[in-house]
């Protein structure tokens, strides 16, 4: 059960994940509704190291994710181990989609340097709901 407490309704207790993060709780997460750890993450499967970047929190150079994210690629990813480097993001970074158009073009400036860098091999996306390939 979640904490009925009324001044846990406002920021940051339930702001803005409070739902998504008491229904899919993300790796590492210790309490359910917990939205203040694992809003990004990473994780091996087989070959491939995927990293979760979260475009809807702070992501700015010295933030908490951009952080974690350089850590992650400097000294957790092990491509010996994991040869294959996959980054998930909400927000796709590029698309012809009239409706999102450059949505994402703050968080590339800041991210796509790095992806390029260190060799990222597939970045999968969602949020625009339009075929494109």
């Amino acid at each position: 059960a979640l904490d009925s407490n009324t001044e846990h309704f406002g920021y940051p207790y339930n702001y803005p994940f409070q739902a998504f993060a008491a229904r899919y709780p993300s790796p590492g997460q210790t309490t359910v509704g917990d939205i203040g750890s694992n809003l990004f993450y990473s994780y091996n499967i087989g070959p491939a190291h995927i990293a979760v970047l979260n475009n809807y929190v702070p992501f700015h150079p010295g933030s908490r994710q951009h952080e974690w994210f350089v850590h992650d690629l400097e000294v957790d990813l092990d491509r010996a181990k994991t040869p294959w480097l996959l980054v998930m993001v909400h927000g796709p970074p590029y698309h012809t989609y009239v409706n999102h158009y450059k949505e994402m073009e703050c968080f590339m400036t800041v991210y796509e340097d790095l992806f390029y860098f260190h060799g990222v091999d597939l970045v999968l996306s969602g949020h625009v709901h339009a075929y494109e390939r």
